[in-house]
């Protein structure tokens, strides 16, 4: 069964909006179709979902001549249904993904240059801290060494003013 919005295929193991206009149960909708969340329809319980009528046949029924129950109607606004621009929520929810996921692919790419220039930056870094740290090193070494021969300098000295 397809989606009578969007077209895609229905999975036969999932919950599903079923019009109760169509009497052989062939208009059905994702939740993501229609405004109804998957939540209120199951807290609805089956006599009330049994009685939902899909925005496209409350649309027919009110330009026939209303004969729908508007109890129906009204709880189902108040169970989430919005009416205005209901039929093209589906393009506009598809455009808006397609937006997200352009923005998140430009946001994660730029994201990743960031990490790889920060990466080869410490990289550098590293290099620098060894050759700093084998310098440092040396530098102990021979100041151990000049501080050795001032001292040896000075044991002399002293023993030639005596």
């Amino acid at each position: 069964m397809n989606c009578a919005r969007c077209g895609d295929p229905l999975p036969s193991d999932e919950l599903h909006a079923t019009c109760s206009a169509v009497k052989d149960k062939s208009c059905v909708y994702h939740f993501a179709c229609t405004t109804v969340s998957q939540r209120t329809y199951v807290q609805w319980g089956t006599a009330k979902q049994s009685a939902w009528v899909c925005p496209k046949h409350r649309e027919i029924k009110k330009k026939i001549g209303g004969k729908g129950d508007t109890s129906d109607t009204d709880s189902i606004k108040s169970g989430g249904e919005n009416l205005d621009g209901e039929e093209d929520s589906p393009k506009i929810l598809h455009e808006i993904r397609k937006l997200f996921n352009a923005k998140f692919a430009e946001q994660t790419e730029l994201f990743n240059k960031s990490f790889e220039g920060l990466k080869k930056d410490i990289g550098v870094q590293a290099k620098r801290i060894v050759e700093l740290e084998t310098a440092n090193l040396e530098l102990r070494k021979e100041n151990k060494e000049l501080k050795s021969e001032i001292n040896n300098l000075w044991q002399i000295s002293d023993k030639n003013d005596y």
